[in-house]
């Protein structure tokens, strides 16, 4: 595609939840990777935050994308102030972070306490201005022509989506995540007799449709340095029933 061919498709996929459907017939061509623009791999410690974590990166990596700022920005933050039913150290839905970031905006790293992954619900004020208000788009099973989160189609929906904007995810996990490593950084599938749970993180490339470049939040010791590539075949038994897949664009 031609300059002007990604652009328009890059308009295409910020206008809302609905326009996806078609996008699930022809995986992508090519390889897209925002690694380069990633703030540094963070880590959520014992808090079940996985889901402010995600929701945080790839509001990061849009931010920069299409404002041209590179900021880290808070988690602490909106453990602190956002309540119970957007996410807190027991979980959440990304989704949700991602729309209370686009009403209220985010504050950046710098202007809040140091993360301690405690939400004890004393919420301070952000000392700068904050980064601006959003809009939140969503890719669901209604938004894609009713796809399911484990068909093929929803996951070309996916991939070629992940080639203009970051997207925070929820997938399922098995004892096997625990141990990527750096010569071992792909998760091929889950263990579905042992299930563990779902985690949220979040999309920043693709590789011509077969892969998924996923950041993490359990810091640099794990995986590739906080990275891994999910083989979309993993769909069949990682991907949740219930997708969770969003995004925030200006």
């Amino acid at each position: 595609m031609n300059d002007e061919q990604v652009e328009t498709r890059r308009r295409l996929t910020l206008q809302s939840c609905y326009p996806f459907a078609g996008w699930g017939s022809n995986k992508p061509t090519r390889f897209v990777s925002f690694q380069n623009y990633s703030q540094p791999i963070k880590n959520q410690g014992a808090c079940g935050s996985c889901a402010i974590f995600a929701g945080v990166a790839q509001y990061e990596l849009n931010y920069y994308l299409y404002k041209g700022v590179c900021q880290s920005q808070s988690e602490q933050y909106i453990l602190d102030c956002a309540g119970d039913d957007v996410a807190n150290c027991q979980g959440g839905w990304s989704s949700n972070v991602n729309k209370w970031l686009g009403t209220y905006g985010s504050c950046p790293s710098s202007c809040y306490d140091n993360y301690d992954g405690k939400d004890t619900w004393s919420c301070s004020l952000c000392s700068c201005h904050k980064t601006p208000i959003s809009k939140t788009a969503c890719i669901t099973s209604t938004s894609t022509g009713g796809y399911l989160g484990t068909s093929l189609e929803y996951w070309n929906i996916i991939a070629n989506t992940a080639q203009y904007v970051g997207l925070s995810y929820v997938q399922q996990i098995s004892n096997n995540f625990y141990y990527l490593s750096s010569t071992n950084p792909y998760l091929y599938e889950c263990d579905i007799n042992n299930i563990l749970g779902s985690r949220a993180m979040t999309i920043y490339g693709e590789y011509y449709g077969n892969w998924l470049l996923i950041k993490n939040s359990y810091g640099v010791n794990w995986g590739n340095q906080g990275w891994f590539w999910l083989n979309i075949n993993a769909r069949t038994t990682c991907m949740s029933k219930y997708p969770d897949t969003s995004f925030n664009y200006w």
